[in-house]
């Protein structure tokens, strides 16, 4: 009984499923260092088994709870790498422990895959969501929010400073277009970047949307 238990693990102890829209998550639990060949080998095939019917697949490896690794540990992660690029997919490693993360640079490895201290950054290299696209973006969101908000803080300056340079019926129009397209910019930022960029997504789009309402309440009154 005890051969045939160690021949077909539970390979629940040492791995874990999980899936977020298109993207595969794989989680190899600590258990997984103090095993054998036989079992680690049996986990890599299980996870090729998961992605044999993926086309393209998104995989994110997570090996947080792990403290140390060896080379059939290594040799796994290879394998399941592999076989991701084969399918034209692609693979983020969560690594927050820096023996790992010395053991994978020392292999060659560190400089080839894309390795995360956190979860959220290691599925956000994962491509084929809208809000991975907002993220990606955020960057130009912010600065043609803000840009929006520049234009149509000029065209109030204008107003009332009585210098109408592009022409006082132009002028309004262009606040309300530059405030209403960095409004919709704004809160396309704060919907889908995080951190910085989404509190500032939030206050150009404040700014924008309140330009915008300035001038169309000046053109009805």
């Amino acid at each position: 009984m005890t051969e045939d238990k160690k021949e077909n693990p539970d390979l629940t102890s040492y791995l874990a499923l999980e899936e977020q829209g298109r993207k595969l998550i794989f989680t190899l639990r600590r258990e997984l260092v103090n095993v054998e060949w036989d079992s680690i080998s049996q986990v890599g095939s299980q996870m090729l088994e998961e992605l044999k019917e993926r086309s393209k697949p998104q995989v994110m490896i997570d090996l947080s709870q792990l403290e140390h690794m060896g080379s059939s540990m290594v040799a796994l992660l290879v394998r399941v790498w592999k076989k991701v690029e084969s399918k034209g997919g692609d693979v983020s490693f969560l690594s927050t422990n820096e023996g790992i993360n010395q053991v994978l640079d020392l292999a060659g490895l560190a400089n080839v895959w894309t390795i995360c201290d956190n979860r959220e950054d290691a599925l956000d290299h994962l491509g084929g969501t809208t809000e991975q696209t907002g993220r990606n973006l955020a960057p130009f969101l912010v600065s043609s929010s803000l840009l929006c908000a520049v234009i149509a803080g000029a065209m109030l300056a204008m107003k009332l400073s009585d210098q109408h340079l592009i022409g006082e019926e132009v002028e309004p129009q262009l606040q309300i277009a530059a405030g209403g397209l960095g409004g919709i910019l704004g809160i396309w930022t704060f919907c889908t970047a995080h951190r910085t960029n989404k509190f500032l997504g939030l206050i150009f789009s404040l700014i924008c949307i309140g330009l915008a309402a300035y001038a169309a309440y000046t053109l009805v009154n």
